[in-house]
């Protein structure tokens, strides 16, 4: 155990629930987004993931914030593609950050990403 759980919290003996590798057989195409800077669940932690699951394809929105399909047109284009389709973007598609407009019921579809 760290220092930091064991001062921080108190904890002192064994995780009762350590983390283990994924491993999820037979899964389909898996669309997995978050924000190249989010505070809620850092952008590594995707990457972590997404490199455990054959089948997962990380889409990066290059901008700030938790939950990416209010954030971009791009992103939304993509997810609504993916749960029409079961079509992932390639891998490595980045979407482009957007300034907030207010405007979060424009969906129109400027930044689609190709779809494998």
């Amino acid at each position: 155990m760290t220092p930091f759980y064991g001062d921080i919290l108190g904890w002192s003996g064994a995780v009762n629930n350590p983390q283990r590798p994924l491993r999820v057989p037979h899964a389909p195409p898996i669309l997995m987004t978050n924000s190249l800077h989010d505070v809620a669940t850092p952008y590594q932690w995707a990457q972590n993931v997404a490199g455990q699951l054959p089948t997962a394809t990380l889409l990066t929105y290059d901008g700030t914030g938790h939950g990416t399909y209010l954030l971009s047109t791009c992103t939304r284009a993509a997810i609504d593609a993916y749960l029409l389709t079961v079509r992932t973007p390639a891998p490595g598609t980045h979407c482009p950050a957007e300034w907030p407009t207010g405007e979060s019921t424009d969906i129109t579809h400027s930044n689609t990403p190709a779809m494998r």
